[in-house]
């Protein structure tokens, strides 16, 4: 019997994962057929074959083939043997086998964790083989993320120790803080997988309480917490809108310093107005349209008018002269509804309703780790009595 080489060697081969195999020649050499009875290898490595078994054999001057594969599972060397028995002068008969273990395959992303400012819609990152490969074939790239982010690898196959870029996209539409990425590569000898994260540098209010009740001439104050989210750091400035007519709202301080760790500490207040009364008198208008109050306190004026020139004999020209002052009058009761939930007969204040206040954050940075424009709002609830 002779062999096409002594031994195999293995110069490296990650853990758990066959290597290429490598192949032996095993040749009959004699001048009658060679009896196989039997073909093993020892722990770490594995064999399959073409060789037949006794009672067939393999004739003069024939061969067959013996595949030799390395199975680590360790860290470092390994040695061992590929064993075939035979009847052959000199059986048994050993074919050595070395091998190396290395470290699991791995895919290699350069940047595992990118902050980003909330809104932004897409990011990238570089994604590669590790070198040496541990691969003799192409891998075939694939990518997993929740919706609704998308993700997409610019190539998706590539060669061994080959490059490829990952684009995640849709990023506008998530809610969560963090999103993980997951890609996988592919080949008939292994596969391997990286995690990359995009996290959403944001800032969150909170507000207390709610809403707020008080009387007209009062004022109403909010506490607003101001919590920085994945690191955020820079200036913040906010707004308050939605006052009702004759109050103001205001937030102090107008703006802040975010660190990316601390929370800050904010107070809006709403100052409303009493004004002067005209009329002691608040008419409801909620389900009931303005005009027919106003059209009902101008029959009211024509019937005591009416009434009255019957008991005295005024002139039709004083007559006239009280239709326009009631005329007027409700003109005057027009304009002072200001398009609050209440009829109100008073000059100037503020009317008695419930009214949502918006309080309007946003950051902007030019320079830094996220720069860009961002703004959230929260509403606040005032009810004056």
């Amino acid at each position: 019997v002779q062999f096409s080489t002594t031994g195999v060697s293995f110069t490296g081969n990650p853990l758990n994962l066959d290597c290429p195999s490598k192949d032996v020649t095993v040749t009959n050499s004699g001048n009658s057929d060679l009896l196989i009875t039997d073909i093993s290898a020892s722990p770490l490595f594995s064999e399959t074959d073409t060789c037949p078994r006794a009672p067939t054999g393999l004739a003069p001057g024939a061969n067959c083939v013996v595949s030799v594969k390395f199975h680590p599972v360790v860290v470092g060397p390994g040695e061992g043997a590929i064993t075939i028995t035979s009847n052959a002068p000199g059986s048994p008969h050993y074919i050595s086998a070395t091998g190396n273990g290395t470290p699991a395959c791995e895919l290699l992303a350069p940047v595992r964790v990118v902050t980003v400012l909330r809104g932004t819609e897409a990011q990238d990152f570089a994604i590669s083989d590790a070198k040496p490969s541990c691969s003799p074939v192409e891998l075939t790239l694939t990518c997993s993320v929740e919706n609704p982010a998308a993700c997409l690898l610019t190539p998706s196959v590539i060669v061994p120790s080959g490059a490829s870029t990952l684009k995640v996209s849709n990023l506008k539409q998530v809610l969560a803080d963090a999103l993980p990425v997951e890609v996988t590569s592919t080949s008939e000898f292994r596969q391997a997988k990286e995690r990359v994260t995009v996290r959403f540098a944001d800032f969150a209010m909170t507000k207390s309480p709610a809403e707020a009740t008080v009387a007209r001439g009062g004022v109403a104050t909010y506490a607003l917490a101001v919590r920085p989210v994945n690191g955020l750091s820079g200036n913040v400035t906010f707004t308050c809108t939605g006052a009702p007519r004759g109050a103001r709202c205001a937030v102090e301080p107008g703006s802040i310093t975010l660190d990316g760790t601390s929370v800050e500490q904010l107070k809006v207040t709403v100052t409303t107005s009493q004004g002067a009364a005209l009329l002691p008198l608040d008419l409801p208008t909620d389900g009931t349209p303005r005009i027919v109050l106003l059209l009902g306190l101008l029959g009211l004026l024509i019937v005591a008018a009416v009434s009255h020139r019957r008991r005295s004999p005024v002139r039709r020209p004083a007559l006239q002269r009280l239709a326009l002052a009631a005329a007027m009058l409700l003109m005057l009761l027009w304009a002072s509804c200001g398009g609050g939930g209440v009829l109100s007969l008073s000059g100037g204040g503020t009317p008695v309703g419930r009214y949502a206040l918006t309080v309007t954050g946003t950051y902007a940075s030019s320079t830094g780790s996220t720069p860009g424009t961002l703004a959230n709002s929260t509403t606040l609830s005032l009810k004056v009595n």
